[in-house]
């Protein structure tokens, strides 16, 4: 009775242990088989039938039927694999190749190594061997390839660093672009590439910025291996595990010295152009004044109505200049601002007056339909009223004439809101999107006949960004426009 019992828990153990190996196959994708050379028979365990997508009663059990389950452009070099081990008597081998899946026809990679057992006259006996899926590790694998390549072949250069900053990989851009070697950065900090002409503030708002998790953009002026200066445009991330902590940071730059040169000499360019055109137009305006106000004596009414002709074309003139010359300004940062305490709703009400000429000239009427009382925003008097006439006058252009334009003042919370709506024609939608481009002008006829430079929303909306604010428009076709320029609040609590 105890032999019998002890046999059935030898069994059972036997069955368990099989069972284990049978799932620990199917968890790592990896099946054993078993060659009787002597009897052309194949013994497969439950996982090599699972890869193959087979089923035991589907399965011939020889090696040619094991063949066919390869896919036919690697069925030669799987063969010559097995078929050379045997001939130069090697006892192990292992192959990649490819395989059709049975059940869905799905292409699939495996791995296979293979150990040969001998007699003692050196004849072999049975073959074993293991063969494991690895289609995903392979493409994930080809992924990595890709990405590799890219990286390398990046016109942009790529730095990786460690949390201390300390470079660990830099692609082949970056050593074309500073003149170091792979081997005078790695292990290093980038501080090498430092110029000292990068503000400092730079810096400590970059290492904020990238420890909290965030991407960093700007831009630094470096200096290279041989001296030489370049400006670089940066972008700089974390790298996160899968646990959500940072390992390192990747930069990937853009050398922008080239761009950066052209800037500064059209920058350099429109300046002495419109200073140029500055001092004989205001001759101009100013002879034309004196004219026009009969100081060389009483002039017929057609010269009259050319020199009015002449004497507006002058101020457009005036206008151009001076719009080029803010742009110019903005774009190489030295434009002063006077920021102080303002109330919104006088400087409002002042621009109104100031820009009623406008409305006069277009038959039209501005009307101020929502005010608040007394509402402080930090802001550049000056500045400010140059947003409202530009928001006015393009509202006045486009209205009908003897219709209104609408002037509100809004906002119960930390930012106001001042609005201006005109009853025009609205904006094309195919304009909208590069609406506040410079020189950007809608392509009908009837915006081109209005005038203007292109020039005003694009330095409007620069100069509401300038005061931590945003400019913006919603427009419906024949139902008009409204442009709206939003500001913090200084009283808000």
């Amino acid at each position: 009775m105890r032999d019998i019992t002890a046999q059935q828990r030898v069994e059972e153990e036997s069955c368990e242990n099989e069972r284990m190996m049978n799932r620990t196959q199917e968890m790592a994708h990896l099946g054993s088989w078993e060659l009787d050379v002597v009897n052309n028979r194949l013994t497969w365990s439950d996982e090599v039938y699972r890869i193959f997508g087979l089923q035991p009663q589907q399965f011939e059990a020889t090696y040619a039927a094991f063949l066919q389950a390869v896919h036919p452009d690697d069925r030669a070099a799987v063969d010559a694999a097995y078929s050379g081990s045997l001939r130069e008597s090697r006892d192990t081998y292992e192959v990649k190749h490819r395989i059709v899946r049975r059940s869905d026809d799905q292409v699939r990679v495996v791995y296979e190594k293979c150990e040969h057992l001998r007699d003692e006259s050196g004849h072999i006996l049975r073959s074993l061997g293991m063969v494991q899926d690895i289609t995903e590790r392979e493409q994930t694998e080809e992924k990595l390839r890709q990405l590799s390549l890219a990286v390398d072949q990046s016109p942009a250069s790529v730095v990786m660093t460690d949390l201390a900053g300390n470079i660990e990989y830099i692609n082949p851009k970056f050593s074309q672009l500073t003149g170091y070697r792979p081997e005078e950065v790695i292990g290093k900090n980038p501080r090498a590439l430092k110029s000292g002409l990068t503000p400092r503030e730079t810096y400590a708002q970059l290492w904020r910025t990238i420890r909290a998790g965030r991407e960093w953009h700007g831009e630094f002026i470096n200096r290279k291996k041989n001296g030489e200066l370049y400006h670089e445009d940066a972008r700089i991330s974390p790298i996160v595990n899968p646990e959500g902590r940072i390992t390192h940071y990747l930069a990937v730059k853009e050398d922008i010295t080239e761009r950066k040169n052209i800037e500064r000499m059209k920058n350099e360019f429109v300046s002495m152009v419109s200073h140029e055109l500055r001092t004989p137009l205001t001759s101009i305006r100013g002879a034309l004044g004196l004219i026009a106000g009969g100081v060389m004596g009483e002039i017929p009414a057609q010269a009259k109505e050319l020199i009015a002709i002449a004497n507006q074309d002058c101020e457009r003139l005036v206008r151009l200049v001076n719009d080029i010359l803010d742009i110019q300004k903005l774009e190489c940062g030295k434009m002063v601002f006077d920021f102080r305490p303002l109330d919104l709703g006088a400087l409002v009400a002042a621009a109104l007056e100031a820009n009623r000429g406008y409305a006069e000239q277009y038959g039209v009427r501005f009307v101020l339909t929502e005010k608040l009382d007394r509402v402080l925003v930090n802001g550049d008097r000056d500045r400010l009223l140059q947003v409202m006439a530009n928001l006015l006058s393009n509202a006045a252009k486009f209205s009908p004439r003897h219709s209104m334009v609408t002037i509100s003042l809004s906002g119960p919370g930390a930012m106001v809101r001042v609005a201006v709506s005109d009853c025009g024609p609205g904006i094309p939608v195919e304009f909208r999107a590069r609406i506040f481009q410079k020189f950007a002008q809608a392509d009908s006829s009837e915006s081109r006949q209005k005038g203007g430079s292109g020039l005003g929303l694009s330095i409007s909306k620069e100069l509401i960004e300038k005061h931590g604010g945003q400019l913006g428009f919603y427009s419906e076709t024949d139902r008009g426009t409204t442009f709206y320029f939003d500001l913090p609040r200084l009283d808000f609590r």
